[in-house]
Protein backbone atom coordinates (compact mmCIF):
# COMPACT_ATOMS: atom_id res chain seq x y z
CA UNK A 1 0.00 0.00 0.00
CA UNK A 2 2.78 2.38 0.78
CA UNK A 3 4.27 2.26 -2.31
CA UNK A 4 1.22 2.73 -4.23
CA UNK A 5 0.31 5.91 -2.04
CA UNK A 6 4.06 7.18 -3.05
CA UNK A 7 2.87 6.21 -6.93
CA UNK A 8 0.31 8.11 -6.83
CA UNK A 9 2.81 11.34 -5.31
CA UNK A 10 4.54 11.80 -8.15
CA UNK A 11 1.71 14.27 -9.18
CA UNK A 12 -0.64 16.17 -9.76
CA UNK A 13 -10.66 21.04 -7.60
CA UNK A 14 -12.08 22.08 -4.42
CA UNK A 15 -13.85 25.19 -5.80
CA UNK A 16 -11.59 28.31 -5.73
CA UNK A 17 -13.09 30.86 -2.88
CA UNK A 18 -13.25 34.78 -3.86
CA UNK A 19 -14.39 36.78 -5.89
CA UNK A 20 -12.81 38.61 -8.97
CA UNK A 21 -12.32 37.72 -12.57
CA UNK A 22 -10.66 34.57 -13.21
CA UNK A 23 -6.66 35.32 -15.08
CA UNK A 24 -6.51 33.73 -18.17
CA UNK A 25 -4.28 30.60 -16.97
CA UNK A 26 -5.21 28.24 -19.86
CA UNK A 27 -1.67 26.89 -21.70
CA UNK A 28 0.57 24.47 -21.89
CA UNK A 29 2.97 24.48 -18.67
CA UNK A 30 6.10 22.47 -18.34
CA UNK A 31 6.58 22.22 -14.45
CA UNK A 32 9.04 20.53 -12.07
CA UNK A 33 7.51 18.89 -8.88
CA UNK A 34 9.96 18.51 -5.75
CA UNK A 35 8.90 16.82 -2.96
CA UNK A 36 7.75 18.16 0.23
CA UNK A 37 8.49 15.86 4.05
CA UNK A 38 6.83 12.28 4.16
CA UNK A 39 3.96 12.80 6.86
CA UNK A 40 2.51 10.03 5.26
CA UNK A 41 5.30 7.56 5.54
CA UNK A 42 5.03 6.77 2.24
CA UNK A 43 7.74 3.93 0.36
CA UNK A 44 9.59 5.37 -2.09
CA UNK A 45 8.78 9.24 -1.44
CA UNK A 46 12.13 10.88 -1.07
CA UNK A 47 12.01 14.51 0.35
CA UNK A 48 13.96 16.42 -2.05
CA UNK A 49 13.33 14.31 -4.96
CA UNK A 50 11.96 16.66 -8.22
CA UNK A 51 10.57 14.84 -11.23
CA UNK A 52 8.96 17.08 -14.25
CA UNK A 53 5.59 17.04 -15.99
CA UNK A 54 3.68 18.58 -19.16
CA UNK A 55 0.51 19.75 -18.46
CA UNK A 56 -2.46 21.54 -20.32
CA UNK A 57 -5.00 23.82 -19.01
CA UNK A 58 -8.15 24.74 -20.45
CA UNK A 59 -10.93 27.09 -18.89
CA UNK A 60 -14.27 28.76 -19.90
CA UNK A 61 -14.63 31.65 -17.76
CA UNK A 62 -13.50 30.68 -14.35
CA UNK A 63 -13.85 26.88 -14.97
CA UNK A 64 -10.87 24.89 -15.38
CA UNK A 65 -9.29 21.99 -15.59
CA UNK A 66 -5.82 20.44 -15.69
CA UNK A 67 -4.88 17.49 -17.85
CA UNK A 68 -1.22 16.04 -16.97
CA UNK A 69 -0.02 14.57 -20.24
CA UNK A 70 2.40 12.06 -20.62
CA UNK A 71 3.74 9.51 -18.44
CA UNK A 72 3.26 11.57 -15.48
CA UNK A 73 -0.47 11.90 -16.46
CA UNK A 74 -0.45 7.90 -17.48
CA UNK A 75 0.81 7.31 -14.03
CA UNK A 76 -1.91 9.63 -12.01
CA UNK A 77 -4.42 7.52 -14.58
CA UNK A 78 -3.46 4.33 -12.70
CA UNK A 79 -2.55 5.65 -9.21
CA UNK A 80 -5.46 8.02 -8.26
CA UNK A 81 -7.68 7.19 -11.02
CA UNK A 82 -7.16 9.81 -13.43
CA UNK A 83 -4.76 12.85 -14.96
CA UNK A 84 -7.62 15.28 -15.28
CA UNK A 85 -7.71 18.12 -12.18
CA UNK A 86 -11.44 20.40 -12.39
CA UNK A 87 -11.58 23.23 -10.06
CA UNK A 88 -12.23 26.83 -10.73
CA UNK A 89 -9.90 30.25 -11.16
CA UNK A 90 -10.42 33.43 -8.89
CA UNK A 91 -8.27 35.95 -10.18
CA UNK A 92 -4.82 34.43 -10.50
CA UNK A 93 -5.25 31.33 -8.19
CA UNK A 94 -6.43 28.17 -9.45
CA UNK A 95 -7.90 25.34 -7.35
CA UNK A 96 -8.39 22.11 -8.84
CA UNK A 97 -8.89 18.38 -7.74
CA UNK A 98 -8.22 14.88 -9.03
CA UNK A 99 -10.44 13.22 -7.44
CA UNK A 100 -9.57 9.50 -7.05
CA UNK A 101 -11.53 6.50 -8.18
CA UNK A 102 -8.47 3.80 -7.92
CA UNK A 103 -9.92 1.42 -4.76
CA UNK A 104 -7.03 0.74 -2.09
CA UNK A 105 -7.41 -1.43 0.80
CA UNK A 106 -5.02 -1.92 4.07
CA UNK A 107 -6.63 -4.15 7.18
CA UNK A 108 -9.55 -1.80 8.75
CA UNK A 109 -9.63 0.92 6.12
CA UNK A 110 -10.49 1.38 2.42
CA UNK A 111 -9.65 4.40 0.23
CA UNK A 112 -8.92 6.41 -2.84
CA UNK A 113 -6.50 9.05 -3.11
CA UNK A 114 -7.25 12.74 -4.39
CA UNK A 115 -4.91 15.13 -5.47
CA UNK A 116 -5.28 18.53 -4.90
CA UNK A 117 -3.32 21.55 -7.08
CA UNK A 118 -3.68 24.66 -5.75
CA UNK A 119 -1.95 27.41 -7.89
CA UNK A 120 -0.90 31.25 -8.75
CA UNK A 121 -0.57 31.96 -12.04
CA UNK A 122 1.69 35.27 -12.20
CA UNK A 123 1.78 36.14 -16.46
CA UNK A 124 4.32 32.94 -18.02
CA UNK A 125 4.89 32.01 -14.47
CA UNK A 126 3.26 28.98 -12.07
CA UNK A 127 3.53 28.41 -8.50
CA UNK A 128 1.99 26.33 -5.92
CA UNK A 129 1.19 22.92 -4.61
CA UNK A 130 0.01 19.80 -5.02
CA UNK A 131 -1.43 17.62 -2.13
CA UNK A 132 -2.14 14.10 -1.85
CA UNK A 133 -4.63 12.66 0.71
CA UNK A 134 -6.37 9.97 1.11
CA UNK A 135 -10.41 9.63 1.08
CA UNK A 136 -11.22 6.73 3.56
CA UNK A 137 -13.96 5.40 4.99
CA UNK A 138 -13.12 6.52 8.28
CA UNK A 139 -11.92 2.57 9.29
CA UNK A 140 -10.15 1.97 12.27
CA UNK A 141 -7.39 0.99 10.50
CA UNK A 142 -6.77 3.91 8.60
CA UNK A 143 -5.00 5.62 11.19
CA UNK A 144 -3.11 8.40 10.30
CA UNK A 145 -3.39 7.99 6.90
CA UNK A 146 -6.68 9.66 7.14
CA UNK A 147 -5.17 13.07 8.04
CA UNK A 148 -1.65 13.04 6.42
CA UNK A 149 -1.23 14.54 3.51
CA UNK A 150 2.87 14.82 1.39
CA UNK A 151 2.94 17.82 -0.85
CA UNK A 152 4.86 18.43 -4.24
CA UNK A 153 5.86 22.43 -4.67
CA UNK A 154 5.21 23.07 -8.80
CA UNK A 155 6.63 25.54 -10.03
CA UNK A 156 6.72 26.14 -14.00
CA UNK A 157 5.89 28.07 -17.04
CA UNK A 158 4.14 28.16 -20.12
CA UNK A 159 4.91 30.35 -23.65
CA UNK A 160 3.59 33.98 -23.87
CA UNK A 161 0.66 34.30 -26.01
CA UNK A 162 1.58 33.68 -30.05
CA UNK A 163 4.37 32.21 -29.50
Amino acid sequence: MRNTLALALLLTGAVACGDGDAADVSGSYSLTLTNGPNECMSDGWMEGESSNAMVEVTQSGADTVAVVEGGAGAYLGVVVGTNRFQGRTSGNDMLLTAVGTTPYSIPGCEFTIDAILDAEVDGQFLMGEVAYRANTDGGAGCGTLATCENVQTAVGTRPPPGS
